[in-house]
């Protein structure tokens, strides 16, 4: 975990780090302030990271190109996948992994669940089956109120109006 003060809302917040990208670092950065300083030791600013670091390996790899035409009336691919995407990458890869919604909102910083719901809910499957599920096993448990009954009969549906 990681705890950098002063994001753009005032307010520090802690990631997690995935241990695959920890096992990357040398034991120098593990115990760096700040993985990626500026010259002065400092966090970098956005410009200078794309500037130093972000723009010529992304257009190396030739990440999702864009036509542009040039004054000549030429059409050229531009390269510009921009920083930010990997804080939506991190974001999509969380839900993935099952990260709830409130988890999200702290990883990213958010001011509220609803905020994060908007930018994010898309990507969030209905997860109606498995609502069912998870609240018939919850259900199904021995919990000492039902002992001595029938446990091998499964859950019963009563249909009411022909619904």
């Amino acid at each position: 975990m990681f705890e950098v003060g002063s994001p753009k809302n005032g307010k520090a917040r802690t990631i997690g780090v995935p241990a695959l990208v920890a096992d990357l670092l040398t034991p120098e950065d593990r115990d760096a302030l700040v993985l990626f300083p500026d010259s002065a030791g400092g966090h970098m600013r956005g410009s200078n990271v794309r500037r130093r670091w972000w723009s010529d390996p992304v257009t190396a790899a030739r990440l999702i190109p864009r036509v542009e035409t040039n004054a000549a009336g030429e059409s050229a691919a531009v390269y510009d996948f921009e920083l930010h995407e990997l804080r939506r990458t991190a974001a999509s890869l969380a839900i993935q992994a099952g990260a709830n919604i409130k988890a999200l909102q702290n990883m990213l910083g958010h001011e509220s669940a609803g905020l994060t719901l908007d930018r994010y809910g898309h990507l969030y499957g209905s997860g109606v089956e498995a609502v069912g599920v998870a609240v018939n096993a919850l259900l199904s448990r021995k919990c000492g109120q039902n002992e001595g009954t029938n446990s091998d009969s499964g859950p019963t549906l009563r249909v009411v109006n022909g619904r």
